[in-house]
């Protein structure tokens, strides 16, 4: 297998070990939590060491929810933390532009929605980081060494390696190791409070000749011992699942951009430049960077040595000969070179096309409407108004009704523009416009949710664009304001047979209304390989059934999850051509069951 694509395999090879490493770390936690109860067990006091062992485990638990909570924060918060500068869609500097336009690259290529991009100003080493616990309130973060260094094939390594941490949930996982870690030091804290108890009751009694308060130091000491040997290993298990990520993410890279040169050659600039960061609060956050801090047993990333040779096996992993730090000159706006291979198979040079035509025909229709907060905001209604029964100005007259005049005025404004965006346009525009609106203060956001929820509702019947709208804003930006948790998604395919039929068959007769009985058997062929089947025989469903379907899909478990997204692709390419209610299908299906799913496949073309 040549270098060049065995990147599947290095990924599998670090999902496997990250499994491993996972597990031994559980193990680790049930090992502390027994190592206070077995001796009790072993004297016969089978009751206290179950209330032991029960007691110990509640203290981890708990400290390891507490320190959770305090590690919710977006990645917005963990760019700003470091000093970080968002960059406006706007901008007209080169270098910004270009690390703009690389990010909406590898969104394209890994199927992952373009995050926030922030830099680090005069932070001229060579670094980058991805922050936030779920994509939709992810950011990238990069130095300015990185954006203004680095020529573009590397930068592109670089912006494809964060983009795999986003898509893998590596924030997530490290955040909750780090929960799990802070538990068991607790146990160190509690043993040492107990010591100092021990101590103090002991000289207090001491006066009345009783020595009882020392017995309380032996199981504060134990717990001490036992807590900091648990943190021990679990620190150093978390920095081995951490170096198995970095491989995963540099094999991903590969895979996003089908260039290793760029990856390897980034990595190894960066070992001849160095990567350090000068911000004070760095340090705390060195396991979120691309370069590593620190060079122990704890360290978070393997070295460069190795993560070279991982992706260039027998190269030169030093500096050498490396091409030299690029002039950049100002490109236009948005996509400008995509590599052929995708995350879930191939983006072909028409769908590459097909993006960068979308990015000029939006920009010549609407320009920057969207590029600041205000504007986004109201480009949102003035097309939410476009797809109303009434003439557009009627419902925006609603938004001055709800105190939103000023909404409302540049909504009205913008009408004209968003009126000239072509129908297949509007979806590729709300998913730019929508997270600039995690921008908004969380009053505001309730109010404009309010607002965006009642515009869909207010003509009685919903587009499948409304419905995208309303859960992409549901999606992405709920968790953020609303601090709603997760739905529990442990839900079989089998225990939701009926929602999985509704949208079975509304995605088999997406964009071909009438489809005769041929083209839905072979859709159901097409289901019955992927787990699932459907019935061909019933009504085509609507818009709001399959958005109620999709309501109690989201309880699906993740597996099966992911193998409806691919079979929804798989539907709406069957026949060669994606329609503009197919994509919009797609993206309601994305939004409602946290997926970035997809096709492939030009707009209307096979």
């Amino acid at each position: 297998m040549s270098n060049a694509t065995n990147f599947f395999e290095r990924q599998d090879d670090a999902r496997r070990n990250t499994s491993w490493l996972v597990a031994l770390f559980s193990v680790a936690v049930a090992l502390v939590i027994l190592a206070l109860s077995v001796p009790l067990f072993l004297n016969g006091r089978v009751q206290e060491g179950l209330v032991v062992g029960g007691v110990v485990g509640a203290v981890v638990l708990l400290a390891s929810g507490f320190r959770l909570l305090q590690l919710r924060g977006g990645g917005r918060v963990v760019a700003e933390g470091l000093g970080g500068r968002l960059l406006p869609a706007s901008t007209r500097d080169a270098g910004e532009r270009r690390l703009l336009n690389v990010v909406e690259e590898m969104a394209l290529a890994s199927g992952v929605p373009a995050p926030p991009v922030y830099v680090m100003d005069d932070e001229m080493q060579i670094n980058a980081f991805a922050a936030g616990l779920r994509p939709e309130d992810a950011v990238l973060g990069f130095t300015e060494g990185c954006m203004r260094r680095l020529p573009r094939d590397e930068l592109q390594g670089v912006v494809a390696h964060e983009f795999s941490h986003i898509k893998h949930g590596d924030m997530r996982l490290n955040i909750r190791l780090m929960g799990l870690i802070f538990g068991l030091m607790a146990l160190v804290y509690l043993g040492w409070t107990i010591i100092r108890i021990g101590f103090h009751s002991a000289a207090m009694a001491r006066k009345k000749e009783d020595a009882g308060g020392l017995a309380l130091v032996l199981p504060g000491l134990a717990l001490v011992v036992v807590g900091g040997v648990g943190a021990f290993f679990g620190s150093l298990l978390k920095a081995m699942v951490s170096r198995q990520r970095e491989y995963l993410a540099d094999a991903s890279a590969v895979q996003y951009t089908r260039n290793p040169a760029g990856i390897a050659n980034a990595l190894r600039r960066l070992g001849g430049v160095g990567s350090s960061v000068k911000h004070k609060n760095a340090s705390e956050s060195s396991h979120m960077f691309f370069g590593r801090g620190v060079s122990s047993l704890f360290a978070t990333h393997p070295p460069i040595e190795k993560r070279v040779n991982a992706i260039d096996p027998g190269g030169q992993w030093t500096s050498g000969k490396l091409p030299p730090e690029p002039e950049i000159q100002l490109e236009s706006r948005g996509v400008q070179s995509v590599p052929t291979a995708g995350a879930s198979g191939f983006v072909g040079h028409a769908a590459v096309a097909a993006a960068q035509a979308t990015t000029a025909r939006v920009q010549d229709a609407v320009g920057d409407a969207a590029d600041d907060l205000l504007g986004a905001v109201a480009s949102v209604f003035a097309i939410l108004a476009l797809e109303d029964e009434d003439p557009p100005d009627i419902p925006l007259r609603d938004l001055a009704d709800r105190g939103l005049q000023q909404v409302a005025d540049e909504a009205s404004r913008l009408l004209p523009r968003m009126s000239r965006l072509q129908v297949d346009d509007r979806l590729p525009f709300l998913e730019h416009a929508l997270p600039v609106m995690a921008g908004l203060s969380e009053s505001q956001y309730h109010r404009i949710r309010e607002a965006i929820l009642a515009m869909i509702e207010r003509d009685g019947g919903v587009t499948l664009l409304e419905a995208a709208t309303g859960r992409m804003l549901i999606g992405r930006l709920d968790r953020r304001f609303r601090g709603h948790a997760d739905p529990k998604r442990n839900r079989s395919s089998a225990q939701l047979r009926g929602p999985i039929n509704v949208l079975l068959r509304g995605l088999a007769e997406a964009g071909h209304p009438g489809d005769p009985a041929a083209q839905l058997a072979l859709s159901q062929q097409q289901s019955a390989r992927l787990g699932f089947g459907f019935e061909v025989e019933g009504p085509t469903p609507r818009v709001r059934e399959l958005d109620e379907a999709l309501a109690r899909l989201s309880r699906l478990e993740p597996e099966a999850s992911a193998r409806l997204g691919e079979l929804a692709v798989v539907f709406v390419e069957a026949d060669g051509v994606v329609q503009v209610e197919e994509r919009e299908l797609l993206a309601l299906v994305g939004a409602a069951l946290d997926l970035s799913i997809k096709p492939g496949l030009d707009l209307g073309a096979g």
